[in-house]
């Protein structure tokens, strides 16, 4: 018995031995296959804020470069953002730009231009030395200042989100030349922002742009097609301010208020209907006044807003009382009893007033809920 043991000891022993050599075969070869994955990977990792680091290398597979271009190392800190424009579909940043020198001394900020700017004020570049692997190399340091487009999303107003973006786009050299790839460990954005606005997340990562043109190079055989590297800093800012919500929702607020109490004004005294007319009159009159100040405010490209969609919802509650009131009045005429007017005065103020909190409640936190 003992020797059988022995026997099955030295078995699995060796089979042991066996499969810590396969092992350690299988992990080299990985090693060797996932290499040049894990090198591009390195090159082209974005900079990005822990929030958003999963999620910066969305981009990656259109920065495969052809060829085998110069890498540009680009680097910016966003320091002020600001004028918020819906009208004009536009925001303002200040940031500061910067870039090593090329093996060549080619200094990328002149050559590079930002895609999405309406307007953009560049200082002067400032030169300095910096000492690399490679040896000592011109850093090139810039602070621009500019308006750039934005198409304001505000469906969830006054609880929206908006991803600003900022493209630096290389206009000199195809992506097979030169590309641009983030400076990981000086990227940032430390923003002062508006009143009433955060800065959630932010990432810089890699990106192509692919044109059907080839601008006049004509190229025997070739593609009317052409790309060029650029570089997407998108930095996600909330709304907070809990004062446009109370501005924006007074009135119609208040003009539901005066609906509800008119549906307990007494049927059975005189001049009793059309004072509770006037009051729905007058309710439904603000709540136009206040819907049509507020589309003037935010423009009417941006769709249906939460604002509006309570307006609008405001304006059926009144109208339902509205209705209402027409039907006391016919019934007044056909001398019906107090007693059934006032039935329907509460069943209608207790069914309408239910659905429009349900109503109401439900788009809050829709709208809450896509933050």
């Amino acid at each position: 018995m003992q020797s059988q043991a022995a026997d099955r000891g030295s078995l699995w022993s060796a089979l042991g031995r066996r499969l810590q050599v396969a092992s350690a075969a299988l992990r080299r070869a990985a090693s060797r296959a996932m290499l040049p994955l894990v090198i591009a990977l390195g090159l082209l990792a974005p900079a990005c804020s822990p929030a958003v680091a999963a999620t910066a290398l969305s981009g990656l597979e259109n920065t495969v470069p052809t060829g085998n271009p110069e890498w540009a190392r680009v680097g910016m800190v966003v320091t002020q953002l600001y004028d918020f424009n819906v009208r004009d579909s536009t925001f303002g940043v200040e940031f500061w730009l910067w870039s090593l020198e090329l093996a060549d001394g080619h200094n990328l900020l002149l050559s590079s231009s930002f895609a999405n700017a309406a307007s953009v004020v560049r200082s002067p570049i400032q030169v300095r030395k910096k000492s690399t692997d490679e040896g000592e190399k011109k850093l090139f340091i810039q602070s621009v200042r500019g308006t750039f487009r934005h198409d304001w999303s505000l469906a969830d107003f006054p609880f929206d989100q908006q991803n600003l973006r900022i493209i630096l786009e290389e206009d000199r050299q195809e992506s097979s030349e030169l590309l641009l790839v983030p400076d990981v460990v000086n990227t940032d954005v430390d923003a002062e922002i508006l009143d009433g606005w955060r800065v959630d997340n932010w990432s810089l990562r890699p990106g192509q742009r692919l044109y059907q043109s080839r601008f006049g190079d004509e190229v025997k055989g070739a593609e009317p097609l052409s790309r060029y590297s650029r570089l997407l800093m998108t930095i996600q800012v909330s709304r907070i301010s809990a004062a446009a919500l109370w501005r924006l929702c007074a009135a119609p607020l208040a003009a539901v208020m005066l609906v509800l109490l008119s549906y307990f004004i007494d049927v059975s005294l005189p001049g009793a209907l059309p004072a509770r007319a006037g009051l729905v009159g007058a309710s439904l009159f603000a709540e136009i006044i206040s819907l049509r100040a507020f589309a003037g405010e935010v423009g009417n490209e941006t769709g249906l807003t939460l604002i509006e969609a309570l307006h609008l919802r405001a304006i059926v509650y009144t109208l339902l009382a509205a209705t209402i009131t027409s039907i006391q009045c016919f019934q007044l005429s056909r001398s019906v009893g107090v007693r059934a007017m006032r039935r329907l005065d509460r069943f209608a103020a207790l069914v309408s007033s239910l659905v429009l909190i349900v109503l109401v409640l439900t788009s809050f936190l829709r709208a809450i809920n896509r933050i």
